[in-house]
């Protein structure tokens, strides 16, 4: 019996071109990922991704005691820990049940909590500003 092994490696694949045709090889969208074992909206993963990326320790999805609300981000700084909640972009006003809860949470962790929409982290490079200006 002959010994076969198939290819570890793929063969390139270049872009076609030509007069009439601009094939670019398939690329699969990017997908929401995980953090910390759950799942993560989009935006939620490029602030992960940056907040990774400026070395930041934070705790994803911490559920606050005396209340039914979790907060998306507990980012650990320098002083004190912030809280940073990515919302879905709904014409960048709070409806009465967000303003609502944004009250609870600051009255009973006694800080602010700060907010991000999903449009001013739409790039990697705009979360890692807005992250940025949130803990300097």
């Amino acid at each position: 019996m002959t010994e076969f092994r198939f290819p570890t490696r793929r063969e390139r694949v270049e872009a076609v071109k030509g007069p009439d045709v601009d094939i670019q090889p398939y690329r699969p969208p990017r997908e929401r990922g995980r953090i910390m074992g759950r799942v993560a909206s989009y935006a939620e993963w490029i602030v992960a991704l940056a907040l990774w990326r400026l070395k930041l320790e934070f705790i994803f999805q911490k559920s606050i005691k005396g209340t039914k609300y979790k907060i998306d981000f507990f980012i650990e700084a320098a002083p004190l820990w912030i809280m940073l909640d990515v919302n879905q972009y709904s014409g960048n006003q709070q409806t009465g049940a967000q303003r609502f809860r944004k009250k609870v949470i600051e009255r009973v962790m006694n800080r602010p909590l700060f907010l991000l929409w999903d449009t001013q982290v739409s790039t990697f490079e705009e979360a890692i500003t807005s992250i940025r200006r949130i803990t300097n």
